[in-house]
């Protein structure tokens, strides 16, 4: 109830108002004056209670319920006079209110490494006579030789089966399966997704060769590169980390269970299971957050990836071709089954990083997206690497005159001046024709493959960039302009992981009088 001067009046008995009304009112100006101060003391009482609660408290209480919690900060944030640490607080918070409990190592671990891990307590593995008012169904001491997905992850990071006691020292890396045991499995290689990348055709080994098939790999140098999982992030602290929420690398039987999965509930008209696959908008009906399966088939520059239901994941150590459908049981009305065929379109292998087409002669080139694993942000990739060429883009924007941003593209076409090619020799070209002390980007803006050689000339004084870098266009809200065109000097080093299968030849070009040379560098290449 929210005092005010008309609700508290009118409590009063109606004759004394009929009295304060002959009187001139005196009676309802008190009550004014005590609603007043009513209402302030109700919204004192409001505002203390929200200051209970670090989600509603003001900004000055934070740093109090910090105190109170004993928080204190790993590192020093740049501007953190400006800056709420609000959410700092409020994870310490969480911490506090569930210390002693597994999940909390997880989150402790990405919050301080960031890495992703996954906690195990390995008395809930043990093969045992459990307690009768504790059994755990799930942890049989035999195993289940049918459920072939548990037997492909025993003495792994989400291993089921249980296991003996093992009383040895858990320091030695093998007694871990005891009582007071629990180990923390941490991911240190980390995925880095890739986006519309070309991939390499070849041909099948056999004896003889069949030239009717053909195998593409995911890596564009033809390596045999395994996929790795995009983690699902975990929305509760208290959740156990499964397979799918870390950077794992991709198993066969897991993928393949859920393909399987997946079209017999399409054959059954049932939901399907969305998993490494999901491929559904975050919000209903708009295609802008829709999600990404674990990998993307293009085939022949499309732009409309292999559904989900038409891959089939299997081992191709021998290049085999799949079959063009499956088979699967639909029940009728009646009782019966009736066969229904699936159509299946490319055959990948995760481990081996490879697929097949299941009409190979009808498909020439692919494109991919995928997630690869590294041990770091090291050498070229696709993450942020800004702050490797601020030093470059300060000298660019200092100079003014002979300086240049041109584009490698083999999709994406200028918007307005600016140049974009589709080579990196037609860039390299445009260079070489420069004058001496010339500072330019070349900019490649896809993850595409480009073979050929590249012959540079470097000559005195000039600083040439060749990077891996999105060329952004940036609307100016006063310019009158449909389409604005890209600023030179402007670009995102990121995200992009583009390759080059040639020979590089760099040649310096100084005044003999002068023995200042060139600068080249190569970015993300």
């Amino acid at each position: 109830m929210s005092f005010t001067e008309k609700n508290i009046y009118e409590l009063l008995p109606s004759v004394y108002r009929l009295r304060d009304a002959e009187q001139g009112g005196p009676l309802k100006a008190l009550i004014e004056i005590i609603a007043r101060e009513a209402g302030v003391t109700e919204s004192n009482i409001a505002e203390l209670y929200e200051n209970w609660f670090i989600e509603t408290c003001q900004e000055w209480v934070v740093p109090y319920i910090g105190d109170l919690l004993g928080v204190r900060g790993l590192h020093t944030i740049s501007g953190s006079s400006t800056v709420s640490q609000r959410a700092y607080v409020a994870n310490t918070l969480s911490y506090r209110r569930r210390k002693g409990i597994a999940p909390v190592l997880e989150q402790l671990s990405l919050d301080t490494t960031g890495w992703r891990a996954h906690v195990t307590e390995f008395f809930e593995l043990l093969a045992t006579t459990q307690y009768m008012n504790h059994i755990r169904l799930h942890r049989t001491v035999a195993p289940d030789l049918r459920k072939m997905n548990q037997l492909d992850l025993v003495n792994a990071a989400f291993d089921t089966i249980a296991h003996t006691a093992d009383v040895r020292h858990i320091s030695s890396l093998r007694g871990k399966y005891n009582i007071p045991n629990i180990g923390l499995l941490v991911w240190r290689i980390q995925n880095y997704p890739v986006t519309l990348s070309d991939t390499l055709k070849l041909g099948c080994p056999g004896s003889p060769p069949d030239p009717s098939a053909h195998y593409y790999t995911f890596s564009p140098l033809g390596d045999a590169m395994p996929l790795f999982n995009k983690p699902q992030t975990e929305t509760l602290i208290t959740h156990i980390s499964e397979e799918i929420n870390v950077p794992a690398l991709l198993r066969r039987r897991a993928l393949y269970d859920e393909l399987e999965v997946r079209r017999q509930a399409i054959v059954d008209g049932t939901q399907p299971v969305y998993n490494y696959f999901d491929d559904q908008p975050v919000i209903e009906n708009d295609a802008s957050t829709k999600k990404h399966p674990v990998f993307e088939i293009f085939p022949d520059g499309s732009l409309t990836p292999v559904p989900p239901e038409e891959i089939l994941i299997c081992n191709l150590d021998k290049c085999c071709v799949p079959s063009k459908t499956r088979a699967y049981q639909q029940l009728q009305a009646d009782g019966t089954y009736v066969v229904v065929d699936m159509p299946i379109k490319v055959a990948v292998d995760p481990v081996a990083g490879k697929f097949v087409f299941s009409e190979p002669a009808t498909v020439t080139t692919a494109l991919a997206n995928y997630s690869y694993g590294f041990s770091g942000d090291t050498g070229a990739g696709t993450y942020d690497r800004q702050d490797s060429v601020i030093e470059f883009m300060e000298l660019f924007k200092a100079t003014n005159v002979n300086k240049k941003q041109i584009g490698v593209s083999k999709t994406i076409t200028s918007l307005g001046s600016e140049i974009i090619v589709n080579t990196i020799s037609q860039a390299i070209a445009l260079w070489n024709s420069a004058p001496a002390g010339a500072v330019w980007i070349i900019t490649i803006m896809d993850n595409r493959s480009y073979t050929e050689d590249l012959d540079i000339i470097i000559k005195e004084k000039s600083r040439l960039l060749i990077v891996a870098a999105s060329w952004p266009v940036r609307e100016d809200p006063d310019a009158f302009v449909s389409i604005p065109p890209r600023s030179d000097g402007d670009l995102g080093a990121g995200n992009l992981r583009p390759h080059l299968n040639g020979n590089i030849t760099v040649k310096g070009m100084p005044a003999p009088e002068d023995k200042t040379g060139g600068e080249l560098i190569l970015n993300g290449l």
